[in-house]
């Protein structure tokens, strides 16, 4: 797809650990010829809210990208317009001839402990998702 547009809504965030976030990750599947051992994918991960850099240092196989503030809009649906296509080229170069399967997660989650005696918390909600080709 060349792009994708979707409305969310966050409401209750509630963020003990460092690394809370919400993520919309494009995954392409490609063959065994990529050159990272033992994986086929490569991905770019939006970074809607929650933080203000990546979760992770250099993963070889991820570029992430930040597109919302580190503390979410609550309360109220946010428009969101992503070009896929174009941040995946940019990320990884023309790959479209070996590219087999694309998926997309639409995820929040934290990767740190959570503190004793705290609650990760949020209510999120997608809406009206789109692909355009």
């Amino acid at each position: 797809p060349e792009s994708l547009e979707a409305w969310v809504r966050v409401e209750n965030w509630r963020q003990p650990a460092i690394r809370q976030y919400i993520q919309i990750v494009v995954m392409a599947h490609e063959g065994p010829s990529i050159s990272i051992p033992g994986d086929t994918t490569r991905q770019v991960r939006y970074i809607l809210a929650g933080l203000d850099g990546p979760p992770l240092a250099n993963p070889s196989n991820c570029r992430y990208l930040m597109r919302g503030p580190k503390v979410p809009v609550q309360g109220a649906w946010t428009h969101i317009e992503l070009p896929l296509a174009e941040d995946f080229r940019k990320a990884w170069g023309d790959r479209s001839g070996k590219i087999t399967k694309v998926e997309l997660f639409f995820e929040v989650r934290y990767d740190d402990p959570v503190p004793e005696g705290e609650t990760a918390r949020a209510d999120v909600y997608w809406d009206a998702i789109t692909l355009k080709p």
